[in-house]
């Protein structure tokens, strides 16, 4: 994996505008505003780490971040570190509330976070990286905006948009993030996911997942014409509907022997993840200590992002932020 910023000493223009929207000043270590006074008590600048693996690592590879200057004699000097998280977003035409609020949500409150996470369904329908049906190609054009910008984007897929590829990739600057996406921040390791791989009651979604996620299936699928592709996924989604009014709520959630078994496998004492549409911070009291499971909430009625700074961890709603 590479790293975001190689950068000790120079920040480049992105990094630039970030710091000084927030702290008024020129950048460390460059003429021209009272960073300067930070570089000549500080210098180099320190920079703060933020830490992801691949799956089944456990090793994490260090990717570094920017957007703070670590300097204890001058804390007004020092923007706060902030990490937004959001899923199940379920992004389509019919949802223009939804949509206007995913794109106020990234033109306003991300471009003051240092990286947004986006742990799936954010399309309600994703038929493949060609299928640019409304609000696709908008949504595209305001992620690309949002990395443009200096704001590093990592998407995991959930069970609505397991086609995104590397040509959406490509088009938006988003880094496509294996499952499970271990991260450390704030002096703390944290495991992300979707949620749905959690729900191992669920026997029947849990076949079907492995199926939608084998490859040699996506390209046959992938093959066919965009309206057989609908057509197909019309079908599947109104028979998963009927099915789902007959199970019973606690199988459609996640078990908890398997978010123990995650958490323990990547020595993590945060989860977090969408999926079960149940925003919630749930306390565990594992025998490797105590660990949080925070959930995620959808954005059908009112959207719900989770702030990680360093003040903690808060589930809110977007327009609650400060734009």
């Amino acid at each position: 994996m590479g790293k975001v910023s190689t950068s000790d000493g120079g920040w480049d223009r992105a990094q630039q505008r970030r710091f000084r929207s927030r702290s008024g000043a020129g950048p460390p270590n460059r003429p021209g505003g009272s960073g300067t006074a930070v570089a000549n008590l500080c210098s180099p600048p320190v920079v703060p780490a933020i830490i992801m693996t691949h799956p089944g690592s456990r090793h994490p590879a260090d990717v570094r971040s920017c957007a703070r200057i670590v300097c204890p004699c001058h804390a007004a000097f020092r923007p706060r570190v902030m990490f937004l998280f959001a899923s199940d977003v379920h992004l389509a035409a019919v949802r223009p509330g939804a949509v206007a609020a995913f794109l106020d949500f990234l033109s306003g409150p991300v471009r003051r976070a240092d990286r947004l996470y986006l742990l799936g369904d954010v399309f309600d329908l994703w038929l493949g990286d060609d299928d640019a049906r409304e609000p696709h190609p908008e949504v595209e054009a305001a992620l690309a905006e949002t990395v443009a910008a200096g704001v590093p984007v990592d998407l995991i897929r959930g069970n609505h948009d397991f086609l995104l590829g590397d040509a959406f990739a490509e088009r938006t600057g988003c880094r496509l993030a294996g499952e499970p996406l271990v991260i450390e921040a704030m002096g703390e390791r944290a495991v992300l996911l979707h949620g749905d791989t959690l729900c191992t009651r669920d026997v029947e979604y849990q076949a079907f997942r492995r199926y939608a996620r084998d490859p040699a299936s996506q390209r046959a699928f992938l093959a066919r014409p965009m309206e057989e592709r609908a057509r197909e996924a019309a079908g599947i989604r109104t028979t998963s509907r009927s099915r789902t009014r007959l199970k019973p709520e606690d199988i459609m959630d996640v078990t908890h022997e398997e978010v123990v078994r995650v958490l323990s496998e990547h020595g993590a004492t945060r989860m977090i993840h969408g999926h079960t549409h149940r925003p919630a911070v749930h306390a565990l009291d594992l025998d490797t200590g105590p660990s949080t499971r925070i959930v995620l909430g959808d954005w059908y009625d009112r959207g719900t992002v989770l702030v990680w700074d360093e003040a903690g961890c808060r589930l809110t709603p977007p327009e609650a932020l400060p734009a």
